[in-house]
């Protein structure tokens, strides 16, 4: 703040385009970028951020020999002999010159993003090309010609680099009228599919005792599913009232189990439990998490539980449940959010979390289809507690005096979980409400610095309505 200083940050394309196998990294990567894009608002423009988002640079982290020191996969051949890379020096010089060259904050982030973007997606369809065409044994790719180093050389120098992009988006342009009929005619396709019957299933969705979690059990109960509903332990905790209610409204059968998702021993246990008492799983909803408001000028460490709960209290319950699910084709549904996407001021770790929780099962799809469906919801404001003064009240971040509701528009929380249970049965691998957020992630990728002005302008002003006490 008293240099007006520079942040730099080393993020990476896996964060955005989430490649197969990718998980963790992409999700931290997710986290990353979403952070510091939020992070913005609180420091700009007094401190300039940039964010790398870098594809594959012939770096040690990209070779086999560095795979076998830590504990994932083991690869028998460096990527960048299967896959297209930028030598490390002009990669860094280019960091450089641009991180000192740029006159605002926007520059070097949505060009390095643009270019680095679409090189992985040139890079990705060389990979499938070679999928479809090459035999793969223990996971080694075996390749009789090694296209991608036809293309190393451009992504070396910089004109080149630069006509890789605009050549991409002319392609981009030339076939957009095809892609929108395709999409169209699969949207199409949707209503037609066959629903999903649930009736007698079993369905575990956490953090169910209160807002969108106690309303989607309600939905799956009057399907006539079985629920195990789990929620943290808490003196007014409504969840036993929650499971009475889900037994009168159908469901043939209700567990409910008292367990916090952030601790990975009870999170096995309540997994457990389930095939204990039914015997089986087929929908898994990871609903829990918290929302706090994020200000520089409280303490970064008071926000560590953003994380554990709302990221990893997701992944454990996923991890414990995904031999059971492979057993009955089920399904993972998976509460993210649009501040994932969209990245609005006072976010956060909120974001950062929701980032995450998008990007790691985006790349989990790869790993579990077709056996298991991953529905992600990216929902905008809905009316629960979570958006209330009195929630900002009752623990870290920012104490809010007024309704969030009140200043931005909000979905009921009702038809919301209705809409989300319907979509699920149908087969939906992603949701989005309210709908009208689809055309705000349009505008951030098409039009990075209006979507970046629209929250400074809109966001910023009401959000000093709300009359913040720190």
């Amino acid at each position: 703040m008293k240099t007006n200083g520079k942040i730099v940050v080393n993020a990476s394309s896996g964060g955005i385009l989430n490649p197969p196998n990718g998980n963790f990294y992409n999700a931290s990567k997710a986290a990353l970028i979403s952070f510091y894009e939020s992070l913005r608002f609180e420091v700009s423009p007094t401190i300039t951020i940039t964010i790398l988002t870098l594809g594959f640079v012939n770096t040690n982290l990209i070779t086999a020999k560095y795979s076998t020191n830590g504990g994932g996969v083991h690869r028998r051949k460096d990527i960048g002999s299967v896959l297209p890379t930028m030598d490390v020096e002009p990669c860094t010089k280019a960091i450089v010159d641009g991180v000192c060259k740029v006159c605002t904050h926007y520059v070097i982030w949505y060009i390095d993003q643009d270019l680095d973007k679409l090189n992985v997606y040139f890079l990705i369809l060389i990979y499938l090309l070679q999928k479809a065409a090459k035999n793969f044994h223990s996971r080694e790719i075996i390749c009789g010609v090694n296209i991608a180093s036809m293309y190393e050389a451009c992504f070396n120098n910089k004109f080149t680099n630069a006509l890789v992009l605009y050549v991409f988006l002319l392609l981009l342009l030339l076939i957009s009228p095809f892609l929108f009929i395709w999409e169209l005619i699969m949207n199409i396709q949707s209503f037609f599919q066959r629903v999903e019957n649930i009736s007698g299933k079993v369905v575990l969705i956490t953090g169910a005792s209160t807002g969108l979690g106690e309303l989607m059990a309600y939905e799956y109960a009057k399907r006539g599913a079985c629920l195990v509903l789990v929620a943290i332990e808490e003196p007014d905790s409504r969840l036993e009232h929650v499971a009475e209610r889900a037994r009168e409204l159908g469901s043939p059968d209700v567990l409910f189990v008292f367990a916090d998702v952030s601790k990975v021993d009870e999170s096995k246990k309540f997994v457990d439990d389930t095939i204990e008492q039914f015997g089986r799983l087929d929908h898994l909803v990871c609903n829990a998490g918290i929302g706090p408001i994020y200000s520089i000028d409280i303490e970064v460490t008071k926000y560590t539980p953003v994380m554990d709960i709302n990221f990893w209290g997701s992944v454990y319950p996923t991890h414990f449940a995904i031999p059971h699910l492979m057993k009955t084709n089920g399904k993972i549904i998976v509460n993210a959010s649009t501040g994932g996407v969209l990245n609005p001021p006072k976010g956060g770790f909120y974001n950062a979390s929701k980032a995450a929780l998008i990007s790691f099962y985006e790349s989990l799809r790869f790993e579990v289809s077709p056996k298991i469906t991953i529905t992600i919801l990216t929902l905008g404001f809905v009316q629960t507690n979570m958006i209330t003064a009195r929630y900002s009240t009752g623990g870290v971040g920012v104490h809010i005096k007024k309704d969030m509701g009140s200043l931005y528009p909000t979905m009921g929380a009702e038809p919301c979980a209705k809409a989300i249970v319907d979509r699920v049965c149908e087969g939906a691998t992603s949701i989005t409400e309210p709908r009208f957020y689809k055309a705000l992630f349009l505008i951030k990728w098409l039009f990075p610095q209006l979507h970046r002005l629209y929250f400074k302008i809109y966001f910023s002003s009401n959000y000093g309505q709300l009359e913040v006490e720190e």
